[in-house]
């Protein structure tokens, strides 16, 4: 019993302890260490030659001009404007939605089925100041986002489907602040 009790100090021991009884002193490298200048770098091999295999290609920022070439304004034969987007429906119909909350325009109502944002009525203190009109009584104005077979056509309106200055002035804001 006390061989087995000695045997399990001994093992305890030897396990707390690890072998650090049994290693030997640490060198101290630094103490008889001694001043090494710095490597010198032979003439005409300062900079190792590159490769441009591995180089990695810097993003060729594009001009603003080329970024918003896919939206053009158009005037109609009848002197209707327009906006010419060479996009999908969903995408133009999502732009012209993100223009309008730019914008800070009140949209009323919305079909996307037939591709037109009500905008609520234009009070004279909104964001967007809107041509002086004849009559002060605000006046409500239509989206109407259309597909064409390559394109989509922005074409914005009064509530009674006449173009006047102001849905000219809400289509020109709307072309300043679409995105690509």
């Amino acid at each position: 019993m006390k061989l087995l009790q000695g045997v399990i100090a001994t093992v305890c021991l030897f396990s707390v302890t690890g072998c650090g009884l049994l290693a030997q002193k640490d060198i101290d490298y630094r103490s008889g260490s001694e001043y090494v200048p710095a490597l010198e770098i032979p003439p005409g091999m300062s900079q190792p030659p590159s490769v441009d295999t591995f180089k990695v290609p810097q993003p060729v920022s594009a001009p603003a001009e080329i970024a918003t070439s896919d939206v053009v304004k158009q005037v109609g034969e009848n002197g209707v404007n327009t906006l010419r987007v060479s996009d999908s429906y969903d995408k133009t119909w999502r732009r012209v939605g993100l223009a309008i909350e730019a914008l800070k325009l009140e949209v009323a109502d919305m079909d996307r089925s037939k591709g037109i944002y009500y905008l609520a009525a234009i009070k004279a203190g909104a964001s967007l100041v809107l041509p002086k009109e004849a009559s002060d009584t605000p006046t409500t104005y239509r989206v109407l986002v259309q597909q064409n077979k390559a394109f989509c056509s922005v074409l914005v309106t009064a509530a009674d489907g006449i173009s006047d200055d102001s849905s000219k002035a809400i289509l020109d804001a709307l072309y300043s602040n679409i995105q690509p």
